[in-house]
């Protein structure tokens, strides 16, 4: 059986987007998913199809490209702080629960960034499925579901590649969030488990702030999943 590493690195590619281009794919991956497929945000508010919004201008984004068709088919960015104003400055802080904001100060220190934004196409699913299978209407809607379910994973290797390339190489110590709780299960079957701050808050849905430590994660990963790891710590492309 092919290992995660051997699987993710057939399908996928991950980039650090640092090109107009690139970014600008990036925005319209997220008004994809955002605003048509999930309806969480008003596409009125984007006449050019491009979801944006003012973290982006202090914001690291990687990128998932379908080795097949070259095609952006995810993405997560990594908003960065003010300097000088550590967490305060991080959307997390405007979400928290407001009883829960001292505690999120004294657990998250300046050397912190914050993960959000992170995009997979459900129409990229499909799509992958009418390339796996040569007759889609051969194929149960349990071996649908079976294929999507071990394709995801892989997905989120490669988005969180691209996250800790982009955390050791800005020097970031914590990464935090405000995550949809299945994405956390996810991951903490991964092996990468975020702790909560406060209760969860209505946010696109029900979302929990949360954060990690990134060295003890890194660790962590390391001893309980090798397979895991190596597809997570791998250089994303233009990174060393």
């Amino acid at each position: 059986m092919d290992s995660p590493a051997t699987l993710f690195d057939d399908y996928f590619v991950v980039v650090e987007a640092t090109t107009a281009e690139m970014i600008a794919a990036v925005f319209r991956l997220r008004y994809l998913v955002l605003c048509v497929e999930h309806a969480w945000l008003d596409p009125a508010d984007y006449p050019d199809d491009m979801e944006r919004d003012a973290y982006d201008d202090r914001a690291l984004y990687s990128v998932l490209i379908h080795r097949r068709t070259g095609d952006v088919v995810g993405s997560v960015r990594l908003v960065l702080p003010v300097p000088g104003e550590g967490v305060d400055s991080l959307p997390i802080t405007e979400l928290a629960d407001p009883a829960a904001r001292p505690l999120l100060r004294r657990l998250i220190p300046a050397s912190a960034a914050e993960i959000s934004r992170y995009s997979v196409s459900k129409t990229f699913r499909r799509r992958l499925g009418e390339a796996v299978y040569a007759d889609m209407s051969l194929v149960t809607q349990a071996e649908r579901v079976n294929m999507e379910r071990r394709v995801m994973p892989h997905v989120t290797l490669g988005l969180l590649r691209g996250l800790y390339n982009l955390s050791v190489r800005r020097g970031v110590t914590h990464l935090c969030a405000v995550m949809e709780p299945a994405l956390i299960r996810l991951l903490a079957r991964i092996g990468v488990q975020f702790e909560p701050i406060g209760p969860p808050v209505q946010f696109h849905g029900v979302r929990q702030p949360c954060y990690l430590v990134v060295d003890a994660q890194h660790d962590k990963v390391m001893r309980t999943n090798a397979s895991f790891y190596r597809v997570i710590v791998s250089p994303a492309v233009g990174q060393k």
